[in-house]
């Protein structure tokens, strides 16, 4: 069975984390086997390692009120559908490494891209702001309440 190397660790992700300017403080905690939670005072990342290397986060269910996990790629495709895109800042420019194989370069840019990602538009969510999550919910089932 291939079971490729991982370098996800709460170091590591400190390192990475530290090249940006957050919102808020946060304080980092070890989760292993399920990943680096990223704790600030009103919200909770979950930064994970997948298969080869590539990166994952999610807000936890019990701040957002979604049982699933809710990933930042998510939120963001939600927000996205939501909102009017004039209102949203223009993508970001991302690394998107692709490369084949598991790789602590892979890992690192990985956490980047992730950042920048909630950074530009999941900002709020970082002090605690989940409004739009209702309108997430709505969208994912389909159904919309009542005015």
């Amino acid at each position: 069975m291939y079971n490729p190397e991982r370098f996800l660790t709460e170091k590591l992700a400190a390192e990475v984390l530290a090249e940006f300017a957050w919102p808020a403080p946060y304080t980092l905690e070890d989760w292993q086997p399920d990943g680096i939670a990223i704790v600030f005072p009103r919200c909770t990342l979950m930064l994970s390692e997948g298969f080869e290397g590539e990166m994952a986060m999610h807000f936890l269910p019990e701040q957002t009120g979604v049982t699933d996990d809710l990933s930042v790629t998510h939120a963001i495709i939600a927000l996205r559908e939501l909102s009017d895109a004039a209102s949203l800042p223009p993508p970001p420019a991302l690394i998107s490494d692709h490369s084949p194989g598991a790789s602590l370069a892979k890992v690192k840019n990985g956490i980047r891209d992730l950042s920048t990602l909630v950074l530009t538009y999941l900002g709020p969510c970082l002090l605690g702001d989940f409004a739009w999550v209702a309108a997430y919910q709505e969208l994912k089932t389909g159904h919309r309440r009542a005015p």
